[in-house]
């Protein structure tokens, strides 16, 4: 690449060839951050006052707790439809910006 500043080869180059391990470390990460259910029972709760409840722990307490089984099976479908819907979309999206070697 003759004439290529650092940038350019960077952009051109190096980040294409990137873009496969980018793509499965932002799905990964993105999947994992939505479904965090371990670390709050554990270490919190729930939080005061309900500061860190997340979607899975609304769905456990729906349906353990408060024994609303039907309520709770709906919220996980949802989730697992939000997180499809989104898996897809950043996986499409990424698909497209990688080279082929």
């Amino acid at each position: 690449m003759d004439g290529a500043g650092s940038i350019k080869r960077f952009f051109k180059v190096t980040f294409p060839l990137l873009m496969p391990s980018i793509t499965t470390c932002v799905f990964l990460s993105l999947t994992n951050s939505i479904k965090v259910f371990d670390v709050i029972v554990s270490l919190t709760g729930g939080g005061p006052g309900g500061a860190t409840v997340s979607i899975t722990y609304d769905i456990y307490k729906e349906a353990f707790q408060n024994n609303f089984y039907g309520y709770g099976t709906a919220k996980a479908l949802l989730l697992f439809l939000a997180i499809l819907v989104i898996t897809l979309v950043q996986v499409t999206f990424f698909k497209s910006k990688e080279v082929e070697m």
